[in-house]
């Protein structure tokens, strides 16, 4: 997993990831069709905590797959998560890189 790019803000962390191709915003939709999470791979991924307010705390995850697709997943995390997203994520393996 790359953690060596550190992003400020969620925003940025976006923009700049979608430079580097990561733009399929329905990519965990892909996962549900495919039905194999041996297909996808998270690239990088990053947390945010929010300054004054736990529930804008968010994760933003880049995933490809063995096609060559890459896309964005942005959910909360803590109590907040989106438990339908959580579920889809863990079964998707963290790459070394």
């Amino acid at each position: 997993m790359n953690s060596n790019q550190k992003y400020s803000t969620l925003y940025e962390a976006v923009n700049k990831l979608q430079k580097k191709g990561y733009v399929k915003d329905d990519i965990l939709d892909l996962m549900d069709q495919i039905k194999d999470p041996n297909k996808f791979k998270i690239v990088e991924y990053h947390r945010f905590e929010g300054c004054s307010n736990p529930s804008d705390n968010a994760v933003i995850y880049a995933i490809e797959t063995d096609s060559g697709e890459k896309g964005l997943v942005i959910d909360a995390y803590g109590s907040d998560s989106d438990m339908n997203k959580t579920e889809l994520l863990s079964k998707i393996k963290i790459a070394d890189v």
